[in-house]
């Protein structure tokens, strides 16, 4: 009785944790529908910072948005950092963190719920502004 219980308890925090993380995903895409809408990109963005060649981190679904939004702008996207870059299929250059980082303008963490954590570590790699799509969307 007791184990089934635990299991159960982890279970329902897994649970829990995932509908935080929908919600969150969620909450973003529904604000940047909005600025989008209402004529402000990504570009505008980066443009307002003066970031002309930027990085993407995080090549989920959010990752790719944002590739495909910036593609074909006055805001170059180098290259693209995954955890796992051997299993992305992008048409663009794109890096595990451990390896060498050219430098950039910018980078925009596009999983959002690990942003602390990536930029803590790219912070040792990288001078430039670390920015989470979350601050991008909210600022932008």
């Amino acid at each position: 009785g007791r184990l089934i219980g635990r299991q159960y308890e982890k279970h329902c925090e897994v649970i829990e944790k995932q509908g935080d993380c929908f919600s969150e995903f969620y909450t973003l895409m529904q604000q940047w529908v909005k600025v989008y809408q209402s004529g402000h990109t990504l570009e505008h963005y980066c443009k307002k910072n003066n970031y002309k060649r930027v990085a993407v981190y995080g090549m989920s679904e959010m990752g790719y948005m944002v590739l495909k939004e910036l593609q074909g702008t006055a805001v170059e996207v180098a290259y693209c950092i995954d955890k796992n870059a051997d299993n992305v299929f992008a048409e663009i250059d794109v890096r595990r963190p451990d390896e060498e980082l050219p430098q950039i303008d910018a980078v925009i963490v596009a999983v959002v719920q690990f942003y602390e954590e990536v930029k803590e570590n790219l912070e040792k790699k990288l001078s430039c502004p670390i920015v989470s799509l979350s601050d991008v969307v909210w600022e932008a």
